[in-house]
């Protein structure tokens, strides 16, 4: 997850030579979990949705 020593940071962002949210340092990217943590929220984001839509339309067949 970065380099070696870096700070890691939320959302797949790693911070080199300063703590995060100081501004200072260098601050790389962790493309591979960045990616990762997005299609993870997307996913229960979409199945939530779906889940949810389900369950309204199975109580309005009922009611």
């Amino acid at each position: 997850m970065g380099p070696a020593g870096g700070t890691p940071g939320g959302g797949g962002v790693v911070v080199v030579g300063g703590a995060p949210g100081t501004g200072g340092g260098v601050v790389v990217v962790d493309w591979v979990g960045l990616v990762v943590e997005v299609v993870v929220v997307v996913v229960v984001v979409v199945g939530s949705v779906v889940v949810d839509h389900d369950r309204t339309d199975v109580r309005g067949t009922h009611v």
